[in-house]
């Protein structure tokens, strides 16, 4: 049997491959140690609604905002301002009186036709207090300056839609969407686990 064999010095570690953890990977691992994660987490869990957003695909996303829980505002948000490619964030949000919460992300794209384009989706989930799981989603893509025109400011658009997707009537545990433009394809596909320990989960993925 032939092949390279590493060696170390007291001075430098050996070589590792470099292995791409996708998000859908750290989703996986979210699961797996949900029961332990609840002993880190303080507050009020049947006002709490937690997400963990998983990005397989190689563009990054802003949040727009602050995040929101539909009908009031949210408070305790620790989601990170962005969301880099192949890379997953996660965070708990505590309301104040209401039974969901809203999280908006947006990117900006370059169309060598329609100029420049903001992809942008509105991601609900429901508190365990609300007694049944929901899931909603909504995501589009449009040039900067129509979207620009709907929102004073970027926190606006995700209150209004988030209103929107809380007064639907079906409650669903899952949503998919696709969002496309030009030759780029993207599926989210979200989901709700249910029960009191009800975690909102979104994958974006190249379609």
């Amino acid at each position: 049997m032939t092949g390279a064999v590493a060696t170390a010095t007291p001075n430098s570690a050996p070589h590792l491959p470099s292995v791409e953890i996708a998000g859908h990977h750290i989703l996986d691992a979210y699961s797996a140690l949900r029961h332990d994660l609840d002993d880190l987490l303080a507050g009020h869990p049947a006002q709490r609604v937690e997400f963990v957003l998983a990005n397989d695909t190689d563009l990054d996303w802003h949040r727009l905002g602050s995040a929101l829980f539909a009908g009031d505002w949210a408070e305790g948000a620790s989601l990170s301002e962005r969301m880099r490619a192949h890379r997953a964030i996660g965070g708990a949000i505590e309301n104040t009186g209401g039974t969901g919460a809203a999280l908006g992300f947006s990117c900006s794209l370059h169309d060598d036709m329609a100029g420049e384009l903001i992809a942008f989706f509105v991601l609900l989930g429901c508190t365990s207090a609300s007694g049944e799981p929901q899931v909603e989603l909504y995501a589009d893509v449009m040039p900067r300056a129509a979207f620009e025109g709907i929102a004073r400011d970027e926190e606006e658009i995700v209150h209004r839609i988030a209103d929107k997707l809380e007064s639907r009537d079906v409650r669903r545990d899952a949503a998919h969407l696709h969002l496309g433009f030009g030759k780029l394809d993207l599926a989210l596909t979200a989901t709700h686990s249910g029960g009191d320990k009800g975690v909102v989960e979104l994958a974006i993925s190249y379609a």
